[in-house]
């Protein structure tokens, strides 16, 4: 449960050009809804709940580079490297995201970016 000085915080990020903000689930929701502009889908943070459905135990870093910025990382022995980069190919086409790649090879990070 996020309390309601978390969520006002969350909501202020928007305000900032760059950072990011190793979060909750549910936080990340409430920042990808928080803001929505140029050509980010409206049902974006439902991008988390296809995201945890498939690997429960990622980390979801939410940010703003520019634009917004959602990184995925799992960890070693947490999936398969193509299977995890097929899903989010897949998530990154559905959710319209204007950039996506792998960031690293020691763990599995993907990463989203809207504009």
């Amino acid at each position: 449960m996020i309390t309601k000085e978390r969520k006002q915080f969350l909501k202020t990020l928007d305000k900032e050009l760059d950072y990011h903000l190793k979060a909750s689930p549910d936080e990340v929701k409430v920042v990808l809804n928080n803001g929505i502009y140029n050509s980010i889908p409206r049902d974006i943070a439902k991008i988390v709940d296809d995201i945890m459905a498939k690997f429960p135990s990622a980390d979801l870093t939410v940010g703003n580079e520019g634009s917004r910025v959602l990184y995925v990382t799992l960890y070693s022995g947490d999936a398969d490297l193509k299977a995890y980069v097929s899903f989010m190919e897949t998530l990154a086409a559905k959710y319209e995201a204007d950039e996506f790649n792998m960031q690293s090879s020691l763990s599995l990070k993907y990463r989203f970016w809207w504009d």
